[in-house]
């Protein structure tokens, strides 16, 4: 009876394994199943995309052509514009060298025509400080305006007597009247007489830089001193940095001293700023005639 029983317990134990076995398996099919469906969804994915790709690289293939088909062009273009521009240079230092051998010629009219008409407006204006000074002897100002009139026109001693009567005022004019009156007479080679008033006009204004400068000046061109005039051109031109009366004055300074670089450097860049000046060119002149 118990070996019946037994029997029957094995039995029914391996009929309950065999079930859940199969159970088990059910469960596991399901499952790879499953995921072989998620697999064959990737790789659909996967296949469209590379679809999708070599798309996308036959078009960039074909636009790289089209690109390498316009480099081409673009080259081609570009060697005729440069060829075309390499005439037109040509042409324009031709038509450059033909203008400026006019323009030389021009030039020279046009100074001639603007001195002459210079002239005309000095002498005009002269006539109307000497109606002014008819009317009222003693206005001051006109007699600055007629000796600076004087002044322009070259007649320096009239221009002189002009300042003189400025002087003899004793009004605020009267370091303008020194200062005019002594490059009036540095003008006129009374280089003395140009000290002097430069001096004075220095007492009243210390810092003028165009007095400063026409000491310097004068003590070069009289070979006086020409340390002291080197620091007056130099003061000068600190104040006046730009000015190209000051750059000539310290630039002859240092030719008189012999020291030939200096002097060409400041020369050249007053020629630069004023290159019609005659004074500046005979110092270049003298300058180039005897060389470093």
């Amino acid at each position: 009876m118990n070996k019946l029983f037994k029997k029957s317990f094995i039995v029914f134990l391996a009929l309950l394994i065999s079930g859940i076995s199969q159970f088990a398996c059910a469960d596991q099919l399901k499952n790879i199943q499953q995921k072989q469906k998620v697999t064959q969804e990737k790789i659909k994915k996967l296949k469209n995309l590379e679809k999708l790709e070599k798309n996308k690289m036959f078009k960039n293939q074909q636009k790289l052509e089209q690109a390498s088909n316009s480099l081409q062009t673009s080259k081609t273009r570009y060697s005729s514009l440069e060829a075309q521009l390499a005439q037109l240079e040509r042409d324009l230092n031709k038509s450059a060298a033909e203008f400026n051998s006019a323009n030389v010629h021009m030039r020279s009219r046009i100074r001639q025509v603007y001195k002459h008409q210079r002239k005309g407006m000095f002498e005009l204006a002269l006539e109307d400080y000497n109606r002014a000074l008819e009317i009222d002897s003693n206005y001051v100002v006109s007699y600055i305006g007629q000796g600076n009139m004087y002044y322009r026109l070259g007649n320096y001693w009239s221009a002189i007597d002009s300042y003189t009567q400025v002087i003899h005022r004793n009004t605020e004019y009267v370091p303008m009247a020194y200062l005019w009156r002594g490059m009036s007479y540095k003008n006129l080679g009374e280089n003395q007489r140009a000290i002097a008033d430069l001096r004075k006009t220095l007492e009243l204004e210390p810092d003028n830089a165009t007095a400063l400068n026409g000491m310097g000046y004068v003590l070069a061109c009289g070979n006086r001193d020409l340390t002291q005039a080197l620091s007056y051109c130099k003061r000068a031109l600190d104040k006046a940095p730009a000015s190209a009366a000051c750059l000539d004055s310290i630039g002859w300074v240092y030719f008189k001293l012999g020291l030939k670089k200096d002097a060409e450097r400041y020369l050249s860049q007053a020629q630069a700023l004023l290159p019609d000046n005659p004074d500046i060119a005979e110092h270049i002149r003298l300058l180039q005639k005897d060389p470093v």
